[in-house]
Order: C-alpha cells, then sequence, then structure tokens
C-alpha cells in the first residue's frame, strides 16, 4: 500500500509521530503555497509515493500534466524558501477544514478518501469561444507562450493550457454553433465578453502584449496605470478582447 510507504507498520511509537508530524507539515505546506492540482500532484508522490502515472489516472489527465504540474510545484516551494517538510504560517479557516480532512484520511491509512479529496479540490475552468482559423489562432497563442493539450485537442477544437486549473477551448464556428441555438456574435464589430490573464509584473505585462501585437493581434485599449494595479489589452486574431493585468501582491495581502 501507498500509505505504508509513508509510515512503515514496523515504525516505533516515537517514529510514528514524527513521521505523522512531518506528513501533517506536508498538507500545510502544499495548502499554503500551491495551487490545487499542482498541491495534489506533490502530495500523492512524494507522500503516498505514487507515480506520475497513478497520479494522472487519478485525477483524469495525462502523465506529461501531472509531470509539469510537478515541476512547477516544486519550483514556487523553492522560489518562496518553503518545503513540504517545513510546513508554514497561519491557514485560513476553509484551509485548516481541509487540512484537518486530510490529516484524518491519512492516519486512518484511507487511500481512497485522501485521493477523492486531492481529486475534488481539483476544480477546472474551461470556457469554449469561437475561432475562425483553428490553426491560425493555435499558432497566435503559440508565440504568447502557451500549450495545448493533445488529449482534448482535434480538427474541430484546442484545449488551451493557462494555468493548472484554468483551459480555454478554441472552438471552430460550425462546433460551437452545435451548442447553442443563437447567433454567433461577430467579435470583429460585437464584443461576446473579456477574458483577464495575470502576470508576475508590469514587465510580463507588456512584454505578453506586445508579442500579441507582433503575432497577429491588435490593440484594444491604452495601459493603464493605477499604481498597485497595471494593465494593457488586445484583439486576438479573431476579435476576441483580453485583459493583460499584474496587481501588487502587498496590496492584495492588506
Amino acid at each position: 500500500m501507498a500509505d505504508a510507504r509513508a509510515i512503515p507498520a514496523d515504525a516505533d511509537p516515537a517514529e510514528r509521530m514524527i513521521l505523522k508530524q512531518s506528513v501533517r507539515l506536508a498538507f500545510v505546506a502544499a495548502l499554503q503555497h500551491l495551487p490545487p492540482r499542482q498541491r495534489a500532484a506533490l502530495l500523492l508522490t512524494e507522500v503516498l509515493g505514487w507515480s506520475a502515472a497513478e497520479v494522472a489516472e487519478t485525477l483524469d489527465t495525462t502523465t506529461a500534466s501531472i509531470n509539469s504540474a510537478l515541476q512547477r510545484a516544486r519550483a514556487t516551494l523553492a522560489q518562496r524558501g518553503a518545503s513540504l517538510h517545513a510546513g508554514g504560517g497561519k491557514l485560513s479557516h476553509e484551509q485548516q477544514l481541509l487540512l484537518e480532512k486530510y490529516v484524518e484520511a491519512f492516519h486512518h491509512y484511507d487511500v481512497d478518501a485522501l485521493t477523492s479529496l486531492l481529486r475534488d479540490d481539483v476544480n477546472f475552468s474551461m470556457p469554449p469561444y469561437t475561432v475562425r482559423d483553428l490553426s491560425r489562432s493555435m499558432s497566435f497563442f503559440s508565440k504568447l507562450g502557451f500549450e495545448f493539450n493533445p488529449q482534448f485537442t482535434d480538427e474541430k477544437g484546442a484545449c488551451m493550457v493557462v494555468s493548472d486549473e484554468a483551459f480555454v477551448m478554441l472552438l471552430t464556428e460550425p462546433f460551437f454553433q452545435t451548442f447553442t441555438s443563437r447567433t454567433i456574435a461577430d467579435t470583429n464589430q460585437q464584443i461576446e465578453g473579456l477574458f483577464c490573464l495575470s502576470c508576475e509584473s508590469r514587465a510580463e505585462v507588456d512584454k505578453l502584449v506586445k508579442i500579441a501585437l507582433e503575432s497577429g493581434g491588435a490593440a484594444a485599449k491604452p495601459a493603464m496605470d493605477f499604481g498597485f494595479m497595471y494593465g494593457h489589452s488586445f484583439f486576438d486574431p479573431d476579435g476576441h478582447h483580453w485583459e493583460v493585468m499584474w496587481m501588487d501582491p502587498r496590496h492584495i495581502q492588506r
């Protein structure tokens, strides 16, 4: 059993207490520093000792996606000077409740309950929108640094990976029309919504918009600078409006 690898059955009481506390610290660190998908991938591999393939099967995704999540999770912990063995500061009420569920499942060696908690914690956002030329749109967003999940990509649509929990489905107009009885908006003349991307810095905002304009996009609105928040925007080749934003994390914490 995977949990037996985490806490050996022949461990003495003192060793078991230390190991259990170490596991609790791992859950705390993961809750504080990692988004749900990265958290699930790292805990299942580092705490339960699962392989990336086993985690991928549990979370209904690909091994490559899990390996990517693990790489980002470890990079995030390293960047923040954290580890799964160091814990962290105070948790929010919601995080504390989730922590207790994690720990209870682990202490009872209930692997099914633990994996169910981690799987349910991974929520996805996958809004679809129309594109006139799928290949052109995929090329455009690839130049912006986005990748596509081949598991959900074919000649009718492409799943663009924005983050571990956020995706955008680029659908050809004929395929999109099968999901609605209403007329598809002409996004060169009408607005159907605003799509917003978050960046780590002002420089990243400007860089992303610059690449978009050089790759077939068009300027939407002038840059907006509020001091604690900075944003710029562009239209993609199909006329969809994208806002690119940065906000000072110190302002968010206050």
